[in-house]
């Protein structure tokens, strides 16, 4: 007997089996309490209100559940998270390949492998423009209220209260760009600073005062909907590389 205990990307196969090779073998009657005896704690609280009307069980289960975009975001969500392979690691890299395999194939079952391929959805999250909170009163911008809203591995759902800003921006060429962002209270650590003197010799005909490392506080991150203003490869020596974007080098 198939089993779900709300894990979000195993409802549909779950679903799937279900209906195929359980349900034929059922009276009308007996559905409704057949399923209740295949779910785990969280998604028979779900539907623990519902009597025995199957069709509503499955419409409460495939509310929380069943939603394709929410399923392709923890499948996505689970390869992005694996951390970098360094070489000799054959273990982690096939354990990443299984990863990705799997998770195609889980797609594939959803008529969604193109997400996997296609830019807007590896990014949905990462796609978001975020501000600084500070920053933004700083810059005495008006804001909108919004509520933000992200699934987590296994479907759980964190809502986030913000504001919507539109900030301009200005790049090397004079020309104003806006940028939708959203408020957070702080975007990443700090960074550093380091002495780039022994650094800038090694990039072939361009000037130090033309190389910028920023420290401090991080204000702004552009998301990838902006992604003609991330930085590009411009040189690299050894593991060093240096990026040029709209804004500078």
């Amino acid at each position: 007997m198939p089993k779900f205990d709300g894990e979000i990307r195993h409802y549909p196969q779950f679903k799937r089996d279900f209906q195929k090779h359980v349900i034929p073998t059922l009276h009308a009657d007996d559905a409704s309490y057949v399923l209740r005896s295949c779910l785990g704690k969280e998604p028979a609280d779900t539907v623990k209100s519902v009597d025995d009307d199957i069709e509503e069980m499955w419409k409460r289960l495939d509310d929380k559940y069943g939603d394709p975009a929410k399923v392709a975001d923890v499948i996505i969500d689970a390869i992005q998270r694996t951390r970098a392979i360094k070489e000799g690691e054959d273990k982690q890299l096939v354990e990443f390949i299984d990863a990705l395999e799997d998770g195609c194939r889980d797609l594939k079952r959803l008529g969604l492998e193109a997400e996997i391929t296609t830019t807007s959805s590896l990014q949905r999250i990462p796609s978001l423009c975020f501000i600084a909170k500070d920053k933004a009163k700083a810059e005495n911008l008006k804001g909108t209220d919004v509520e933000l809203s992200s699934t987590k591995v296994g479907g759980n759902n964190e809502k986030i209260t913000s504001k919507r800003f539109m900030l301009t921006l200005v790049d090397q060429q004079g020309q104003e760009v806006k940028f939708e962002m959203y408020g957070i209270d702080k975007i990443t650590s700090d960074i550093q600073s380091i002495d780039i003197d022994g650094v800038t010799g090694l990039f072939k005909n361009i000037p130090k005062e033309d190389i910028m490392r920023p420290t401090g506080v991080v204000d702004v991150l552009i998301g990838y909907e902006y992604a003609d203003f991330h930085p590009q490869k411009e040189q690299s020596s050894g593991h060093l590389l240096l990026l040029e974007n709209r804004f500078g080098r």
